[in-house]
C-alpha cells in the first residue's frame, strides 16, 4: 500500500493512482482513512491482482510522484540565504510561478517541495536542479546552493 501526506497538493491524486494501476495491469482500491477536521487530508490505496512484482512496482511509482523533494542546507550561509530569501517572499513568489508546494522547517535547515502531478509522467526536478535554479535564479554562486537528499 502507499500513503500520501498532504494529498491536496496533488489534485486527482485518485485519478493518477488509478493511471498507475492501469499502466501496471493491476487494480487499484482505496483505504484512505476518514479524516478529521484538523488533519492534513491523506489518501492511501493498495494495488491487487496480477503478479506481486507489478503490484509493487505501481506501488513504487506512485510513491515516487509523490514523494517531496528534500532539500538539506549544510551551513550558516545556506541557511541565512534561506532566511533572507523567506522574509523577502522571493521564495514564495518563485514556489507560486513553479507551482510548487514549499514548507521550511523553522530553523531554516530543511525545505521539503512538492508538486501537483497532472499525469504519471510528471517528476519533480533533481535536487541537483533545483540547487542550480536556485543559485541562477538568485545570483549566489552554485556552492552556496547544495541539494541532498
Amino acid at each position: 500500500s502507499v500513503e500520501v501526506l498532504h494529498s491536496q497538493h496533488f489534485g486527482q491524486i485518485e485519478r493518477t493512482a488509478q493511471q498507475v494501476a492501469d499502466k501496471f495491469g493491476v487494480e487499484m482500491k482505496d483505504i484512505s482513512p476518514k479524516q478529521q477536521p484538523v488533519q492534513a487530508p491523506k489518501f492511501r490505496c493498495s494495488f491487487r491482482g496480477s503478479s506481486p512484482g507489478a503490484c509493487g512496482q505501481a506501488a513504487q511509482r506512485l510513491s515516487a510522484l509523490t514523494a517531496p523533494l528534500v532539500l538539506k542546507v549544510a551551513d550558516r550561509a545556506q541557511q541565512l540565504l534561506l532566511a533572507e530569501l523567506r522574509e523577502s517572499g522571493a521564495l514564495r513568489d518563485w514556489a507560486t510561478e513553479l507551482g510548487l508546494h514549499i514548507d521550511v522547517r523553522q530553523d531554516n535547515r530543511r525545505v521539503e517541495m512538492t508538486c501537483g502531478i497532472e499525469a504519471p509522467s510528471a517528476q519533480l526536478p533533481s535536487d541537483a536542479e533545483v540547487a542550480r535554479g536556485l543559485a541562477e535564479r538568485f545570483g549566489v554562486p552554485a556552492r552556496c546552493v547544495s541539494a541532498a537528499a
